[in-house]
């Protein structure tokens, strides 16, 4: 429960100080960063906050009644279907992290902001860009923690269904994403091919045979 609460507080970081800030700004007229450059670099990380601190939320309640109703697989079990939102941060991550370098050297008022969260404790001696990593590796770190919980339940605890139905479907959001991200990067390297032939990209559509 540690590991989830310090996940959900670095989440925190990222959605309501950096994020927040930036929007705000951007409400009052002094935007930090064109919209564009805001959605480029910050993706769905406000969508992953409020499905991680609904699923801390849960969980807490769970072991605060240990006692009467002592399982917690179910929760993310039923949760699971939604982590398909982490696939969509992850397939993008490359570009959002370019894209912050970028505007990191360009554009004063941006660096300022950064410079100031990682003087303050929230950030406790970290970059803010180690925070954006967090949810990439979340997924995988489900997994382990699953498998560890799994590990250690006796063979007749009630949550021992519940625990199976959870690897399962983790392990089927951790496969989609890795395949996302797998075809992705084959498609890059087509296209760095194409243009070492042509000089230019030439799009092959999915599906399309060329004579």
């Amino acid at each position: 429960m540690t590991t989830e609460r310090t996940y959900v507080q670095n989440l925190r970081l990222l959605e309501k100080v950096v994020h927040g800030a930036i929007k705000t700004a951007s409400l009052t007229g002094r935007p930090v960063l064109p919209e564009n450059a805001r959605k480029e670099i910050f993706l769905n990380v406000g969508e992953i906050y409020a499905l991680s601190f609904d699923l801390l939320q849960e969980l807490e309640e769970r072991l605060a009644n240990w006692d009467s109703n002592p399982m917690i697989a179910d929760v993310i079990a039923m949760r699971a279907p939604f982590f398909k939102i982490y696939s969509m941060y992850s397939l993008h991550f490359n570009d959002a992290q370019l894209g912050y370098c970028k505007w990191l050297k360009s554009c004063k008022r941006f660096a300022e902001l950064i410079r100031t969260v990682e003087m303050s404790r929230l950030c406790k001696g970290l970059p803010v860009s180690s925070y954006m990593l967090c949810p990439v590796q979340r997924i995988p770190r489900y997994k382990l923690l699953l498998e560890d919980y799994q590990r250690h339940l006796p063979k007749d605890h009630p949550d021992v269904e519940n625990t199976k139905a959870a690897l399962s479907a983790i392990s089927s959001a951790a496969l989609n994403m890795n395949n996302r991200i797998v075809d992705m990067e084959n498609q890059a390297q087509v296209l760095r091919i194409q243009r070492s032939f042509t000089g230019k990209d030439n799009y092959i559509l999915p599906g399309r045979v060329r004579p």
